[in-house]
């Protein structure tokens, strides 16, 4: 019987290599390193912690995703006419209103991305938000509630963590056009946080949130009607966070 073992040994590591230098002409392209261990000069580690390095996952928008994560479009900064959120800040306090009907048609990415930078995105290089919080405490976090599941947005890194994957609408819905509008967003604070610190952080929040509705031509409304603890478990908020408020959003029906 011929015995082979040498040769698939031979194979495995061309393999592993060939896999090595895909993964480095990726980073390369991307302008990140390439895997510590691996110098164009040869092989300086194992078999082993070759394979794994060659497994491992990248952070690319597409790893992301399929681990239930969304990388949103940077904020559109520019002011460009006609552009979302491009209206100029008086008139958008002069449009702010709160909306109770609402069209069903989806709210864009860009369009949500900008929305919840306006509501808690860090705006400085120090990680400070658009938001002010008493003692810098940034403790809030703010939930995307759609059709498609749930999301709490991270605002380092302006991407959406996946919460849940049931559309969690009709535990918001105790007003029936809740049910069927894009996105409601829900304001969570620590539970040992001072209600007075909680509420005007969250004022603050969805202030924002809705003067860029007014920009853009959104409508919003803030609600306290929603079934909170099934929420609460739905999100699967750990014991000490809490609800303290939500703000449905999506396009005016007329």
């Amino acid at each position: 019987m011929l015995d082979t073992t040498g040769t698939d040994a031979r194979m495995t590591r061309r393999a592993v290599l060939a896999v090595l230098a895909l993964l480095g002409g990726t980073l390369a392209a991307a302008g990140l390193p390439a895997p510590a261990g691996r110098t164009s000069g040869g092989d300086t580690e194992g078999m082993a912690g070759l394979a794994r390095r060659a497994l491992r996952p990248l952070h690319t928008g597409e790893a992301r995703a399929a681990q239930g994560a969304v990388t949103l479009p940077p904020p559109d900064l520019s002011g460009a006419a006609g552009g979302a959120g491009s209206r100029p800040l008086m008139q958008a306090l002069a449009g702010r209103a709160s909306t109770r009907a609402f069209r069903e048609d989806a709210i864009p990415d860009q369009v949500l991305g900008e929305l919840l930078w306006a509501a808690w995105g860090v705006n400085r290089p120090d990680g400070k938000r658009t938001v002010p919080t008493a003692r810098n405490r940034q403790g809030m976090d703010v939930y995307v509630v759609r059709a498609d599941g749930a999301w709490r947005y991270d605002g380092a890194p302006h991407a959406l963590e996946r919460a849940a994957a049931e559309d969690l609408r009709p535990l918001l819905a105790r007003q029936s056009y809740v049910a069927t509008a894009p996105v409601t967003l829900v304001y969570t604070a620590a539970a040992s946080e001072d209600p007075v610190y909680a509420a005007m952080h969250a004022g603050s929040m969805y202030q924002g949130a809705g003067l860029f509705c007014a920009s853009a031509g959104l409508g919003n409304v803030v609600r306290a009607s929603y079934d909170e603890a099934a929420l609460h478990a739905a999100l699967r908020l750990p014991a000490d966070r809490r609800i303290v408020i939500s703000q449905t959003v999506g396009w005016p029906r007329n």
